[in-house]
């Protein structure tokens, strides 16, 4: 998926959870390592973030998209 995610041109967001046993806390640096204007921010949750911190997620996303149409 790495030559996929090189030729992403939207900004993209990920949110990673800092608890998360599933996927490694080094994803997020990878994520930049490829696709250098993707924004990572962490989230104080386990692995099934958007369940457990809905409401911190959903503000996150909020923001991302809103940054979108201010600049």
């Amino acid at each position: 998926m790495s030559a996929q995610m090189k030729s992403v041109r939207v900004p993209t967001l990920y949110l990673q959870a800092l608890q998360d046993r599933l996927v490694p806390a080094e994803a997020g640096s990878y994520i930049t390592s490829v696709s250098p204007e993707a924004q990572v921010i962490s989230i104080d949750a386990p692995h099934f973030l958007l369940q457990v911190a809905s409401d911190k997620a959903a503000n996150i996303v909020k923001n991302f998209a809103s940054s979108l149409y201010s600049s």
